[in-house]
């Protein structure tokens, strides 16, 4: 008889719990962000590394990382981000 307070022993074995974690990590990493995340993604990357041109702040500085998004550019404008988005976004 269980007594208050007392619960049954309902976990899984740490093998399958950590294969459930993996699932689930990768589900949640692998699933598609919508447009506006993508965006807010770049733009946090953005600032965070200071790749606003400090003359033009209209104007991205491209790092390496970037560049795969970007078409190979060095520079582009915010409003050019939407059409290199648009390429790799369905």
């Amino acid at each position: 008889m269980k007594r208050l307070g007392e619960r049954l022993s309902t976990r899984l074995p740490a093998e399958v719990r950590h294969r459930c974690a993996r699932i689930r990590r990768w589900g949640q990493f692998n699933s598609p962000l919508p447009r506006t995340e993508v965006v807010s993604k770049v733009w946090e990357y953005i600032k965070a590394n200071n790749l606003q041109n400090p003359e033009n702040k209209r104007e991205i500085l491209v790092d390496d990382k970037l560049q795969a998004v970007f078409g190979g550019k060095s520079k582009v404008s915010m409003f050019e981000m939407n059409k290199y988005f648009a390429q790799h976004l369905s």
